[in-house]
């Protein structure tokens, strides 16, 4: 028997019911968000009658169904047109001109990419008007359920030059709004604040989509007017073997090399995994170092690939919170600070580094000493080759 005073709630939706999980009954739910599965408390249309509602000017079915949701979405693509698409978004003045001439038009077109960008511009919303965050995560999830229901139906079809855009387009709003997400959400809450680790993990999910995604249409991508896109995430060839990081960086890699070896001395696949992700994170550290040095500077390309760069295995085990691959994590977070033209990873590095160290052992914490220094210092042992703490603090 219920309770007297308590209220037995029958408005959750319908994936959760089945779950039997805890809904919080928003349009969409955050479990929903959290899997990237359509939410039933959300009105969902078929891609199919969604392209006729946007693609028809002239009928009445592009109204949405109440004023107050139509008016909602001018105030995201006025925002996102006059502000999102202007401001930096970590990414060269050629990249930036396509986010604000070629990706809109491509969304007038493609239901799914507009819902995406809809929420984007929630997200830079929420960041800019703090008061109101509330609202404006849940615009974001709201869409983004959307984008993401109607992207994996349009994988399911035919892919030609013009969607093969769209959905690369897509993914790189996924990418970046996974980020622009939780620091929106941890801007508003009360100290400490910290991403979750399962925020991270979610975060490395959805950006490794963007991988998968050029991996089914590369070939169309390329030919698109999206293929500046794919230009100048690594430093030219004829560079790899001149770039040296300064002695401090690779000290600290070796060091952690050699945590490596003597915590994964009885898990062979586990150091074999590791191992590959730290080689990637002295790419992306010598990566750092070169384009700082040159006009356009540190791009979010330059930082993010490395969610789609490691293994299948090293997310998993950074899921089951294995204390190396976490270690690792922390010592690729604090080179997102690096990117100061972005708005979407402002605070960032740290929020991650605080989420991680919530999960670490108290005796392993030392390890991200390292990178607490180089936050604050400006990464100044890879950039400048100055070492900010003493090495070996662990």
């Amino acid at each position: 028997m219920t309770q007297l005073g308590s209220k037995k709630s029958r408005k959750g939706c319908i994936r959760c019911k089945g779950r039997r999980v805890k809904c919080n009954e928003e349009a969409p739910c955050s479990n929903c968000v959290r899997r990237g599965e359509q939410c039933s408390l959300v009105a969902v249309a078929s891609p199919s009658s969604a392209s006729e509602t946007y693609g028809r000017a002239d009928r009445d079915e592009t109204l949405p169904g109440s004023q107050r949701e139509w008016l909602q979405e001018m105030e995201l693509m006025h925002h996102f047109s006059r502000h999102v698409s202007k401001v930096a978004l970590g990414a060269s003045d050629q990249i930036q001109s396509l986010w604000r001439d070629v990706i809109p038009e491509e969304a007038l077109r493609h239901p799914f990419l507009l819902h995406g960008l809809l929420a984007l511009s929630a997200l830079s919303l929420a960041s800019l008007r703090p008061a109101e965050s509330a609202r404006y995560l849940s615009l974001c999830d709201k869409h983004q359920s959307i984008a993401l229901a109607q992207f994996r139906a349009a994988l399911a079809g035919e892919i030609t030059m013009d969607v093969a855009a769209a959905l690369f387009a897509l993914s790189s709003c996924i990418s970046i709004s996974s980020m622009a997400r939780a620091c929106a959400r941890v801007a508003a809450q009360p100290p400490p604040k910290a991403v979750s680790l399962d925020e991270i993990v979610e975060m490395f999910v959805l950006t490794r989509g963007v991988r998968d995604v050029i991996g089914i249409a590369h070939d169309l991508i390329i030919q698109g007017p999206l293929a500046p896109m794919f230009a100048g995430h690594e430093m030219p060839e004829a560079q790899k073997s001149r770039v040296f990081l300064p002695p401090p960086a690779q000290a600290r890699l070796d060091e952690l090399q050699t945590m490596l070896h003597q915590h994964c001395a009885n898990e062979l696949p586990n150091l074999t995994t590791c191992s590959e992700a730290l080689r990637e994170l002295k790419d992306i550290y010598r990566n750092c170092q070169y384009f700082n040095t040159i006009p356009g500077g540190v791009q979010s390309g330059h930082v993010v690939r490395y969610t789609t760069c490691v293994s299948p295995e090293f997310v998993s085990l950074m899921q089951n919170r294995y204390p190396p691959a976490l270690i690792i994590l922390a010592h690729w977070a604090v080179s997102t600070m690096v990117v100061k033209a972005a708005w979407y990873t402002t605070n960032w590095g740290v929020y991650a580094i605080e989420g991680i160290s919530l999960v670490l052992e108290p005796c392993l914490r030392g390890w991200l000493d390292w990178p607490r220094q180089q936050m604050q210092n400006g990464m100044a042992a890879v950039l400048q080759g100055q070492n900010g703490t003493p090495s070996g603090a662990h």
